[in-house]
């Protein structure tokens, strides 16, 4: 019990978000009729036509779980360089539904 309370102790140090400057969106926007998530860093002096890095998670994942686990290195890596970064939200967790049209 105790090695597991140390790995717990250390994954959680581990996954939680850097004191970065900058900010983070909660949004979303409408596509085809469905209300797509996404969550956005915005680095601090960022300027219109910045570029943007769309980070995509695992199957059953979601743009939250995929910024934790990637220990926020797309943020820190944005704010280094000046570029936005994007963490959508797969259909319910998929990227590829497997409806006839999206195959």
């Amino acid at each position: 019990a105790l090695l597991a309370g140390a790995w717990w102790w250390l994954q959680d140090e581990a996954l939680r978000p850097p004191a970065l400057a900058g900010h983070s969106e909660d949004s979303s926007l409408k596509v085809a009729g469905l209300r797509r998530h996404y969550l956005l860093y915005v680095p601090p002096g960022v300027t219109e036509g910045a570029p943007l890095l769309v980070v995509l998670h695992g199957s059953r994942g979601d743009g939250a779980q995929m910024r934790r686990i990637s220990g926020y290195g797309f943020d820190r890596l944005a704010a280094q360089e000046g570029f936005l970064v994007a963490y959508p939200d797969g259909f319910e967790g998929h990227w590829n539904d497997c409806r006839k049209a999206a195959s």
